[in-house]
């Protein structure tokens, strides 16, 4: 389900450091190609995007802005007109943004370095190889990776990816619900639709392999949803930091420490599809669980979602207890 092997915890950080390098010098070659096809889907030659930088989990803002663009400008483009930044690997990988550096290859030093997500997606590309898009969300984070939970996606920039995907290709978009949940599900589907997003509604047990595996699933359940469960099977490996074991909500810190267990709670949790047959670092769809423990838990996390959307801003994932919302990590 996951790009991240299943060896043991120190060869891990380098499986996934080497699995990146690959996959953006095939990344090079792939949209090198593609380039022309993808710029010619763009009408507007300038249109704007938004870029955020932060460090640790969104925790301490760098820059938050709205910036005009030109049609075939990448993304280091974009920072270099922001921010000062240096680059390694043939300018595929950025070093420092503002003298915040990587530190993977500095021995008897912590693991930091910058992840980028597009419209919540970590993306497989180089950020020289990721050609903007109108209405494009940039984030740029700065954080410690020390242990195998990477996350592949992120719930802070709703109603995306569903509106405008990544890299200019939109997945269609299946709501799995239970039917305790059709009303809220229901009004999830006119949102999103009125938001320009190709959206269907299906029970819990409807979807085929080609429906789970290629379009964005939001999962409406209890934690004793299949899917659910087979994300909460291997949640480092996937990347998630809330986990449902033991009858109860563990939730982890950057150190993969768990910081808080409940015995009751929503949450809210992304990431990349698992069943994607490309693995769970694919850049095409998404799986975006709103769940609980009980019935009214998964009812307070619809709640967010359908009336209170803002408190997913700057999120990684959440959790709701006792009408309090804590981010997580």
């Amino acid at each position: 389900m996951s790009i991240y092997n299943k060896t043991k915890k120190t060869n891990i950080k380098n499986t996934i450091l080497i699995t990146v390098i690959i996959v953006s010098l095939i990344a090079v070659l792939y949209i090198s190609n593609d380039k022309n096809a993808v710029l010619n889907d763009i009408t507007q030659e300038n249109f704007s995007v938004e870029i955020h930088v932060s460090r640790n989990y969104h925790n301490e803002v760098i820059l938050s802005d709205v910036v005009q663009v030109q049609k075939g400008e990448n993304i280091v483009d974009l920072l270099k007109s922001t921010l000062e930044i240096k680059t390694s690997y043939s300018g595929q990988f950025i070093e420092s943004i503002n003298d915040l550096k990587s530190t993977f290859n500095q021995e008897n030093s912590e693991k930091n370095d910058w992840f980028y997500y597009v419209n919540g997606i970590l993306s497989p590309f180089g950020a020289a190889e990721y050609y903007l898009h109108p209405n494009d969300i940039i984030r740029w984070d700065y954080h410690n990776w020390e242990t195998d939970r990477v996350s592949t996606a992120i719930i802070a920039d709703f109603p995306e990816p569903f509106v405008h995907g990544f890299h200019g290709k939109i997945r269609s978009t299946i709501i799995v619900y239970n039917p305790v949940f059709y009303n809220e599900s229901y009004a999830l589907k006119q949102y999103l639709t009125k938001e320009g997003v190709e959206v269907e509604l299906r029970k819990s047990n409807g979807l085929t392999n080609n429906e789970r595996t290629n379009n964005n699933l939001i999962i409406i359940d209890n934690v004793q949803n299949q899917y659910i469960k087979d994300i909460n099977s291997d949640t480092r490996q996937i990347g998630i930091f809330i986990e449902y074991k033991d009858e109860k909500i563990f939730t982890y810190n950057q150190a993969d420490e768990i910081d808080n267990t409940y015995e009751s709670a929503g949450f809210i949790y992304a990431t990349q599809n698992i069943y994607n047959s490309k693995g769970n670092w694919n850049g095409e769809n998404v799986i975006w669980v709103i769940s609980g423990v009980k019935n009214d838990d998964v009812k307070e996390s619809l709640d967010i979602i359908l009336h209170k959307k803002e408190l997913l801003r700057d999120k990684t994932s959440l959790i709701i207890y006792n009408d309090t919302i804590k981010k997580v990590p």
